[in-house]
């Protein structure tokens, strides 16, 4: 809207549901923690993964982090 009266006739309506602790039946469950990135966030399916040196890029802050040593045999075809 180029005007402040423009901008009071258009209506956008905006709604979100979020559920952090709702039990998902269908979702798998790993034994493990999850692995966080030093900005606080937590690897995800959004991170670029560099498989051959072993480091996944955030896709927040964009900084590097080495996966732990679990996660020695990580590969393309071994998630």
């Amino acid at each position: 809207p180029d005007s402040k009266v423009e901008a009071t006739k258009c209506v956008v309506p905006l709604a979100a549901l979020w559920s952090p602790g709702k039990d998902l039946p269908s979702m798998p469950v790993v034994p493990y923690e999850p692995v966080q990135c030093r900005c606080g966030a937590m690897l995800n399916p959004f991170a670029r993964v560099d498989f051959p040196s072993k480091l996944w890029i955030c896709p927040f802050c964009h900084m590097r982090n080495h996966f732990p040593p679990h996660y020695a045999s990580i590969s393309e075809t071994n998630l």
